[in-house]
């Protein structure tokens, strides 16, 4: 038992899940294979670019103030844009860019970290980023947290009707982590330049890097010329 009040002259207990307890950490390998490569990806280079910027370290102490001021989102950032415009698959670039170099990447959709119980799900982000947190000290790599579906925990507390979607004290945890953690953070939503909490997405916090809604004329020529480049042909010419 987690705690009790009085409700109407009822005795409410809460309570905790007397069931397998839910692992608090995943495999960071537990997910696709990492394969997107650099290359994969046409028409976003400024994108890719800002967020790549995010795992800047500095060579020496005296220059990371300097680094922060420059760039007051090193935190992390949103990727916010319509479904197909390539969010998640920027996302899992910078997934396999961070361990390649050896370090951890979590990659998680929002419903992670939503439960009936109450603090189970901001128990569960903080020791994401407890595991990030010690995956650095050990590795010096720069870890990442990305989270699909971000909108579910962190819609804007300023209308009534997300009061009540049992996510606030997640969105809490998140704030209070972000600027005090090591990890960097990726967010993915459709809807971010609506619906997001502003607290979240302000300069300094995450963000919000748009994605262009279609490809150019000649980036879809490029797109394509990428793709048929690993189609391999037989000797009539057609595709094998």
């Amino acid at each position: 038992m987690l705690g009790w009040s009085i409700d109407n002259g009822n005795l409410v207990l809460v309570t905790r899940r007397l069931g397998p307890p839910r692992p608090s950490v995943a495999d960071d390998g537990g997910m696709m294979p990492c394969v997107v490569r650099r290359e994969d990806i046409v028409g976003l280079d400024d994108v890719i670019a800002r967020a790549e910027r995010l795992f800047l370290d500095a060579t020496s102490p005296a220059f990371v103030p300097l680094l922060e001021e420059a760039d007051p989102g090193l935190v992390g950032a949103v990727f916010q844009g319509p479904a197909g415009c390539g969010k998640s698959k920027v996302a899992m670039l910078l997934v396999c860019q961070v361990r390649a170099r050896g370090g951890c990447a979590l990659y998680r959709t929002a419903s992670h970290y939503l439960s009936k119980w109450v603090g189970e799900g901001s128990a569960i982000m903080r020791a994401d980023f407890a595991f990030l947190d010690a995956s650095y000290e050990k590795t010096g790599v720069r870890p990442l947290l990305v989270v699909d579906e971000l909108e579910a925990i962190a819609l804007d507390r300023q209308h009534g009707w997300t009061l009540n979607g049992g996510h606030l004290d997640v969105l809490d945890t998140l704030l209070s982590l972000l600027t005090r953690s090591s990890a960097r953070m990726i967010g993915i939503s459709n809807i971010a330049d609506r619906f997001l909490d502003t607290a979240l997405v302000r300069e300094g916090r995450i963000p919000i890097v748009p994605f262009p809604p279609r490809l150019e004329p000649e980036q879809v020529a490029a797109l394509v010329a990428n793709r048929l480049a690993r189609v391999p042909l037989t000797r009539s010419g057609g595709a094998s």
